[in-house]
């Protein structure tokens, strides 16, 4: 679809939008309820997960218990359990694919050319004072915690990039 350039081209993008948004919708309910269930040891373990890939069950044949050891055992649930992931996995991508190609397929104002953007005054990142502080001292960005920064300092004058708390780019 090419970027909209008439009153007749809005309509259409925007019925394209709702459709969108009702596609996903749907596909975040159906995404909610997915699971998957995987065994081993010929069938006598069987693990099913959530669309989390959170285990929610786990059956053992009472005399699998008797003719294996504790080890195997949990070898086979663990991956009984990842098989069982990958699977929920697999359907959660085949959920979300019309949507994502929906989305993909809608126009890009940033593709279009604008007329009169060169109008458009320029948008510059905010300058940070050092020492001056970004976020509350309760709150501030994980680089912090890795980088050796003190607390007052976003990291901005020192290459860290990204978006800034305020809304800019730092």
């Amino acid at each position: 679809m090419e970027f909209p350039c008439n009153a007749d081209d809005v309509d259409t993008l925007m019925g394209d939008l709702n459709k969108l948004i009702g596609d996903i919708t749907v596909a975040q309910q159906k995404a909610l309820t997915l699971t998957a269930t995987a065994t081993g040891l010929d069938g006598r373990i069987t693990v099913s997960v959530n669309a989390r890939g959170i285990i929610t069950e786990v059956l053992v044949d009472d005399d699998t218990l008797t003719q294996v050891t504790s080890h195997t055992l949990g070898t086979v649930i663990t991956e009984a359990a990842q098989k069982a992931a990958a699977e929920v996995d697999q359907k959660m991508t085949e959920v979300w694919a019309p949507i994502n190609a929906h989305q993909n397929a809608l126009p890009s104002a940033k593709d279009h050319h604008l007329r009169g953007a060169r109008h458009l005054p320029s948008i510059r990142a905010r300058k940070h004072t050092a020492g001056r502080s970004c976020l509350s001292e309760r709150k501030r960005p994980l680089a912090h915690l890795f980088s050796g920064r003190g607390p007052g300092n976003c990291g901005a004058s020192r290459g860290i990039t990204g978006r800034h708390p305020t809304g800019g780019a730092s």
